[in-house]
């Protein structure tokens, strides 16, 4: 079975962070594994539950938190990107959503590893 990462360095208003998901999407009802998607840069601000998509536009966080929930897969989160932007992982300010996870490069060299195939938008 062929493996595939993604890293999501667009932003939720992006047209390329849609064709993340479609491509992630048509990944999974081809039979591939996604091992993963690692948001850096812009596409940290996926993450973000302040953020507010107008109702008749593509709602990203939404999305993300579909393939999360319906087929188990890790999204990860670079901190560091994501505080350069304004993200909050602890106390009361906490605006990152529950379906993201915070981590590292180091993570997404894991991710990397894994994986036969890397696509990067």
């Amino acid at each position: 079975m062929s493996k595939l990462a993604v890293i999501v360095t667009s932003s939720p208003l992006n047209n390329l962070t849609v064709t993340a998901i479609n491509i992630i999407l048509h990944a999974l009802e081809q039979g591939v594994e996604v091992v993963g998607v690692f948001f850096y840069q812009d596409g940290v601000l996926n993450a973000n539950t302040s953020i507010q998509i107008p109702i008749d536009e593509f709602q990203t966080l939404a999305a993300w938190q579909e393939l999360h929930h319906k087929h188990d897969l890790a999204l990860h989160l670079c901190i560091t990107a994501g505080e350069k932007r304004g993200l909050v992982c602890e106390g009361s300010d906490l605006n990152i959503d529950q379906a993201f996870c915070v981590s590292g490069l180091g993570e997404l060299v894991e991710l990397t590893a894994k994986a036969d195939r890397v696509v990067q938008l």
